[in-house]
């Protein structure tokens, strides 16, 4: 896999990420002081970073160093002015220390920008209800669904003599509704699959009795016998216990980085020709990154092509030494998964975060952060964990076998 490219020296970057990472886990651990003090380094020699910036500012938030978050998260906003979340993560910061008014024009920016998101309706409806507005809080409150509220200030203008019209709430899926994978269109992008309305979920490629499906770009074909067929012009990554034939003059190189990781069997093939990759059993899913981001757990990982970078990020479980090893691949190209069932997508937002075995993770994206858990299920194996996704994102989940 390609190596992420960067201007900082290769000394400063390497203490870049050692600080990251020690932030990251420190986070995961819920060692909020120390996450704090970790970032806070690797904010010195990569100040504009924006995925330290993200995770900063949620630390700060959590210590209820709410000034701080409010700083990152501005400049995070200036930067990505139209990404949804970070206009109401900005939002909720501002909330909290009062600045109602421009809390309410992040809220507004955000519903602007996705009308359906839940969280930045129920905000408005908290805003408007603090400065009196109480039909304009009434409309939001229906919106987010938010019975108790709505309830209560029916009741409100009830006694004030003024009608209340019986409108029936927006038609959007529960936020929280978990669905089977089903047969659909074909997908086009990450950001369809993990970023679309809740009533959307993850759909298998629908593919031809006939002729291969053309897939992502032209480069990969899934067949209707399960067959992922790659056209290569060049390079491309490849399982190589997956790959069963291949047309055309190809070299292996191993990658020495992914050694000891589950992503281990992933070499790079060069050459021009035709490979043709197959996974008894599992169910194979295209998808294109559009300058964004997946993390993957590794043994997930069928082919991806070369010019998306990728960073390895393991989750450990220091006390019981178990590592889930995950690698956050970003950028532009085709990115292909196998999973062993049809798998479900998972909604995680502030209000409701997700606790999963570590064993049923395929991918996520979104700012999420996940944190080691303490408690234990039943069905827990000897090399799995319970992980706690916090934040705003969404998480495929499936089961091994």
């Amino acid at each position: 896999m390609k190596r992420e490219q960067s201007s900082t020296p290769p000394f400063d970057q390497g203490v870049f990420l050692m600080h990251l990472n020690k932030g990251k886990e420190h986070l995961r651990q819920n060692d909020l002081e120390q996450a704090k003090l970790e970032l806070e380094i690797a904010l010195k020699y990569r100040p504009e970073e924006e995925e330290l910036l993200n995770i900063l500012g949620m630390v700060y938030f959590k210590l209820k160093r709410y000034s701080d978050a409010e700083v990152l998260y501005k400049k995070l906003v200036k930067l990505n002015p139209d990404v949804f979340i970070l206009r109401s993560n900005l939002g909720v910061v501002l909330f909290k220390q009062g600045k109602v008014e421009e809390a309410m024009a992040h809220f507004q920016r955000a519903v602007d920008l996705k009308p359906n998101y839940l969280k930045a309706h129920l905000y408005l409806g908290l805003i408007y209800k603090k400065i009196g507005k109480l039909e304009k809080a009434l409309e939001h409150f229906k919106f987010a669904q938010a019975d108790t509220q709505v309830k209560e200030l029916e009741n409100i203008l009830k006694e004030k003599g003024e009608d209340v019209k019986k409108e029936e709430s927006p038609e959007i899926t529960k936020t929280f509704k978990i669905q089977p994978i089903e047969e659909g269109k074909p997908l086009k992008t990450i950001t369809d699959v993990f970023q679309r309305d809740t009533s959307e979920i993850l759909e298998k490629i629908e593919v031809s009795k006939k002729e291969p499906e053309k897939a992502v770009e032209k480069k990969f074909y899934l067949h209707h016998n399960g067959f992922l067929e790659i056209q290569s012009d060049g390079k491309v990554y490849v399982k190589r216990s997956s790959l069963r034939s291949y047309v055309g003059n190809f070299t292996f190189e191993q990658l020495l980085d992914l050694k000891t990781t589950s992503a281990q069997e992933i070499v790079l093939a060069k050459g021009k020709g035709k490979l043709f990759l197959f996974e008894k059993g599992n169910q194979t899913y295209l998808f294109e990154l559009n300058q964004e981001f997946v993390y993957v757990e590794g043994s997930h990982i069928l082919a991806l092509e070369e010019n998306l970078l990728f960073r390895s990020e393991p989750i450990h479980d220091y006390k019981n030494n178990k590592t889930l090893q995950t690698f956050k691949i970003y950028g532009k190209g085709a990115l292909a998964l196998t999973t062993h069932m049809e798998p479900l997508t998972l909604r995680v937002t502030a209000e409701y975060p997700l606790t999963i075995l570590s064993s049923s993770i395929v991918a996520w994206t979104g700012n999420l952060y996940p944190i080691v858990g303490q408690k234990h299920l039943e069905k827990e194996g000897e090399n799995s964990f319970l992980i706690r996704f916090e934040g705003e994102g969404l998480i495929i989940a499936d089961e091994e076998i």
